[in-house]
């Protein structure tokens, strides 16, 4: 390669980076966290800072990601939010206070913080029937919510999609937290428990994904039988 071919190639790398432009998002934490690492997992990579004495960090994303959800992993706790590359976004927990939101996506970011979202429990404790039974509305009532809101349009059609598998999330999480709750030693669902509901899913019309469902299932019931063998 020739010396002018060399100071071309150089030239172009440097203006690519140039171009390449970055926004940030701000986390302010209590002091008493000061010097922590906090990090946001977005789009399979991960985006570290360093928080200051004063408990205040900065992280760069970049602004040619598409807009997407995100976590924040702060001291002693995990926050979901929407993140939007390419404009500011602020995040706000002091003295065991609520988490707030700013900047882009505030709405947003309310809603998936909201007590309603999170504090969910279709009954664990409850029997298999009465749980399914139980478990059988929370769909509805979270797409209800979602609908309610004056959020913007293409984030509630990509929501409705993931609220559906938070739903059965806690159908497969039912085995695990029942056991624990009623301390029981010894507790296995029935087949009819685990998969007459993802068969009855898949005839709705949601096929995606199901084959993770049904193995997700097994390996928990799997998993408990071992700490049950344990136990006793």
């Amino acid at each position: 390669m020739s010396r002018g071919l060399k100071i071309v190639f150089v030239l172009s790398c440097c203006f690519l980076w140039e171009a390449q432009a970055f926004s940030q998002v701000r986390v302010r934490f209590d002091a008493t966290f000061g010097q922590e690492e906090i990090r946001i997992g977005f789009r399979e990579q991960t985006y570290k800072v360093k928080l200051d004495e004063s408990g205040i960090g900065k992280i760069t994303i970049p602004d040619s990601l598409v807009p997407g959800y995100a976590v924040l992993y702060g001291p002693r706790n995990a926050y979901s939010f929407y993140l939007v590359p390419g404009q500011q976004q602020e995040i706000t927990r002091l003295n065991g206070q609520e988490i707030k939101f700013a900047g882009a996506a505030k709405a947003i970011n309310i809603y998936l913080n909201s007590p309603f979202l999170n504090n969910r429990d279709p009954g664990y404790e409850k029997g298999e029937e009465e749980f399914l039974k139980a478990w059988a509305l929370m769909p509805g009532r979270l797409q209800s919510h979602l609908d309610s809101l004056p959020l913007p349009a293409d984030f509630k059609k990509s929501e409705r999609k993931r609220l559906y598998y938070v739903a059965c999330h806690s159908l497969l999480d039912y085995p695990l937290r029942h056991a624990r709750l009623l301390r029981l030693k010894s507790y296995s669902p029935g087949e009819r428990y685990c998969f007459r509901r993802i068969l009855q899913l898949m005839n709705s019309g949601n096929t995606a994904s199901f084959s993770g469902m049904v193995y997700n299932c097994w390996e928990k019931e799997k998993k408990l039988k071992q700490v049950n063998r344990w136990i006793s």
